[in-house]
């Protein structure tokens, strides 16, 4: 006899604490694409990027993807300058996320969840 058991609840409504951290990328050469350090994104958090340095917001667009060989094609995202823009990307790993911008631009990644429960 197999016993069922009951289905579990969507990861979005299971309890646990808030979650808030900051991953920091600096261009290290113009249209060089680098890869965001990785860091596993738990179930129910979002990804959101942002155009800025520690210092200030970018002078430049930069590129997003998951491939660093799309980059600056239809094949990415563009992330425009400026201090009122962001794009969110449904990844479970940063380390997914590749950029290319302006030597010292940079992209500011946030993975954040609410607290539940």
């Amino acid at each position: 006899m197999t016993k069922t058991l009951p289905p579990l609840a969507p990861a979005e409504s299971l309890p646990g604490p808030p979650l808030y951290v900051q991953l920091q990328l600096i261009f290290a050469a113009t249209n060089a694409p680098q890869n965001v350090p990785s860091f596993v994104v738990p179930p129910g958090a979002s990804v959101v990027l942002f155009p800025t340095t520690s210092t200030g917001v970018n002078a430049h667009a930069s590129y997003i993807g998951e491939q660093p060989e799309l980059l600056g094609t239809t094949g990415s995202r563009v992330l425009p300058a400026g201090a009122d823009v962001s794009i969110s990307l449904p990844v479970d790993n940063t380390g997914k996320i590749w950029a290319m911008g302006t030597m010292g631009d940079g992209v500011l990644v946030v993975v954040s969840a609410p607290q539940i429960g």
